[in-house]
């Protein structure tokens, strides 16, 4: 596993759109719909409740997303290979989208 972390929920699209420039991977509209569906599916306290979504570019990258029932706040698992210095930016990534509330 590259990072372990959470995010406020409502900043789930800024987080993706980064993840996958971490990854190298554009993001098309199609990829967009499968997220909302996850995310809108996801439970952190159900066996089976992580949505995974794979980000395939330079860097083989899965984020895995389970919301927390009666929170604000959306659990995130990013596992994969690449670059050494991608664990550190998904750490930062996940200070910076667990602490301040951004407007897309």
């Amino acid at each position: 596993m590259l990072a372990e972390g959470w995010i406020l929920a409502q900043n789930a699209k800024a987080f993706v759109e980064v993840a996958s420039t971490f990854a190298g991977q554009q993001l098309e509209d199609g990829d967009w719909r499968n997220v909302d569906l996850g995310l809108m599916t996801s439970d952190s306290t159900a066996q089976d409740g992580w949505y995974e979504f794979p980000l395939e570019g330079d860097s083989d990258v899965t984020l895995a997303f389970a919301t927390s029932p009666g929170t604000e706040v959306l659990s995130v698992r990013v596992w994969g290979n690449g670059f050494s210095d991608l664990a550190i930016r998904f750490e930062t990534a996940f200070m910076i989208f667990g602490m301040y509330r951004l407007e897309v």
